[in-house]
């Protein structure tokens, strides 16, 4: 073999080298990514802790909602905003009037690190992000980057009503605050007139790095970079979810056939999504009850996980029964299931009378499963197919991370 040759040969060897270890170093990227990502999804978790205001005290779990620490800081119970590696944001509240929502008087933020352990401690004092937010109930953070918040028509109809004068505000005023910048931009949201009895009743739907979908007595997208609004229901819709990967919006639309329709962000166009004979047909297939022979079929709840846009159907049959049945709507592969495993937690048949028994599906975290029960929450991990209860006494699980110890306790999600 000539000195060419062998060169060659040594070359080839090299490079093939050299492509299997930057294989191994992605695949071991790619691991490491998907471990730090595990409690994200969390509304108040970061890749390493999930994070609860309880008592007024700061707890941090690890991602599998136990190993709780007390982190030393004073936070109010209800005002967890958000959580990322660098940053721990809340709120403080005030209450003006039995009759009215409480108002957020300043947001904060608090720095965070990694300790030895790898997990979230404090790295710093908190800091006031801003304040003077009169008639403000809705808040959000948007990656790190932005702080939105919403001063609803009705809040400054009330203060007007309030000081005596007798002009009113037809409109919703949205600010968003550049953190790294220091900039404020506000648009506003047009209400038809007269409609000022929603005080506050927004919900961040969901959202990108790019923008918020909103969800209060119509549904729309806020352009954070454009700076710009855009209603994509004005009707009221029952249910909406948001799918960042594909930026479509998936809602109930309230037409009298309660069809789920999907709206794109990028071209603004609607269409329906499931059809009222489709999910339908699913329902008479595996519950063996004809819509002939019911009383009454409605959608009753949207979820979106991994690809998935899960509905719960509602099936009132004449024999004063309700059935509840979990399907799922793979929003790439487009087809329509009936989620067998998951309809099977809990017993899914009531009378009519024990309505609030039947369990309502709260949400989902790297495979477990969150159900609202007889005003207590269970927890079905569908990896290991055990079926736990989240102690609202005890805690020392994710229940804090699904939803507000404040209103599990005053039994909202049971009514």
């Amino acid at each position: 073999m000539s000195i060419w040759c062998k060169k060659c040969k040594v070359a080839i060897i090299i490079i093939v080298l050299l492509f299997n270890c930057i294989g191994c170093t992605k695949e071991e990227t790619e691991i490491q990514k998907a471990k730090e990502m595990d409690a994200e999804g969390y509304p108040y978790a970061n890749s390493t802790d999930i994070f609860s205001a309880e008592d007024s005290c700061l707890y941090a779990y690890d991602v599998d909602g136990i190993n709780k620490r007390k982190l030393e800081v004073t936070i109010p119970e209800n005002g967890l905003l958000g959580a990322s590696d660098q940053w721990l944001y809340y709120k403080e509240e005030l209450k003006r009037s039995d009759y009215y929502l409480e108002e957020i008087r300043a947001v904060y933020r608090i720095p965070l690190k990694k300790g030895k352990d790898g997990r979230s401690i404090i790295a710093g004092k908190a800091e006031k992000i801003t304040d003077a937010l009169e008639g403000v109930t809705v808040a959000t953070i948007v990656a790190d980057d932005y702080l939105v918040y919403i001063r609803p028509s009705s809040c400054v109809s009330w203060y007007s009503a309030q000081s005596g004068f007798d002009t009113l505000q037809n409109v919703d005023e949205i600010f968003t605050l550049d953190l790294r910048k220091g900039k404020l931009q506000k648009s506003t949201v047009e209400r038809e007139e007269g409609d000022y009895e929603l005080y506050g009743d927004w919900k961040v739907v969901g959202y990108s790095k790019s923008g918020i979908i909103w969800k209060g007595d119509f549904l729309f997208y806020q352009d954070i970079y454009k700076n710009e609004i855009t209603v994509i229901n004005q009707g009221y819709d029952l249910e909406a979810v948001y799918n960042p990967l594909q930026k479509e919006v998936y809602y109930i639309k309230d037409n009298g056939k309660q069809e789920i329709t999907s709206y794109n962000i990028e071209t603004k166009q609607s269409k329906v999504l499931i059809k009222r004979k489709e999910y339908i047909s699913v329902v008479e297939e595996y519950s063996g009850i004809l819509f002939s022979e019911a009383k009454k079929i409605s959608l009753d709840f949207l979820y979106f996980y991994k690809d998935k846009v899960y509905l719960t159907v509602k099936l009132r049959t004449r024999g004063n029964l309700v059935r509840y049945m979990l399907l799922s709507y793979h929003a790439k592969k487009r087809s329509l299931l009936y989620e067998l495993e998951l309809d099977s937690v809990g017993h899914l048949y009531t009378t009519l009378a024990e309505m609030n028994e039947v369990p309502n599906m709260l949400g989902c975290v790297d495979e477990k499963w969150f159900f609202m029960k007889e005003k207590r929450v269970w927890k079905f991990n569908r990896k290991t197919k055990k079926i736990e209860l989240c102690d609202l006494d005890k805690s020392g699980n994710e229940i804090w991370a699904i939803m507000d110890k404040k209103e599990l306790k005053s039994g909202v999600y049971g009514e």
